[in-house]
């Protein structure tokens, strides 16, 4: 089974930049470096083969793995392109954010099972998107025009799944760190064990 991260290069001034109103653009910098590391860290634990899906192939991400290139389009268009071409090699793939760490093995492990039955396995996300999505079949255009970073993604992509005649599996919501205020719920929801390189950052800021 593949998981491929999703992820950009960690550059200050343009990674995390609603983070960087609150913490500073060197900082949210740091931090994205560390979501990237821990959230490619908890797959590798999980026993499932991490790959990184970027923009930049030769960026410096500070972890060891495979990366593929997501090529050009839309969000919709990257995903389709790199999850079919996933399933050449396994029989089941996801896609999964780099801005959740620390989210539950568990959350993962239920999108997986979901797509292993022939479903589709989301982890939504409380911002009205979704954190993983685990499927072992993509149907041509089913991202296409969806609403991407909006309320409405996650019921958007939950209807062109279902209209395709897929099982939808929705887990439990995990969340995104994308604002300084969720840098505190972090902190009060996620032991250091389960994401150490982003406690290491946190521990350094002011």
């Amino acid at each position: 089974m593949s998981v491929f991260v999703f992820a950009k290069p960690p550059r200050p001034g343009v990674s995390k930049t609603r983070l960087a109103a609150g913490v500073g653009e060197e900082a949210a910098a740091r931090l994205a470096a560390a979501f990237l590391v821990d959230t490619v860290r908890a797959v590798v634990a999980n026993g499932y083969r991490a790959t990184i899906a970027t923009t930049e192939v030769d960026a410096d991400f500070g972890v060891d793995v495979p990366r593929v290139p997501q090529g050009g389009g839309t969000l919709g268009d990257r995903l389709e392109r790199v999850l079919a071409a996933g399933l050449r090699d396994a029989e089941v793939v996801v896609a999964l954010g780099a801005d959740s760490p620390g989210m539950p093995a568990a959350a993962l492990e239920a999108a997986v099972r979901a797509a292993r039955s022939g479903g589709v396995g989301l982890v939504p996300a409380e911002d009205g998107g979704f954190t993983a999505l685990a499927t072992s079949v993509v149907p041509p255009g089913v991202f296409d025009d969806l609403p991407w970073s909006s309320p409405d993604t996650l019921e958007a992509t939950q209807a062109s799944l279902v209209a395709r005649g897929l099982f939808v599996h929705l887990g439990e919501p995990w969340f995104d760190i994308d604002h300084p205020e969720d840098l505190e719920r972090f902190r009060g929801s996620v032991a250091r064990g389960d994401a150490p390189a982003t406690w290491a950052v946190l521990d350094r800021l002011p």
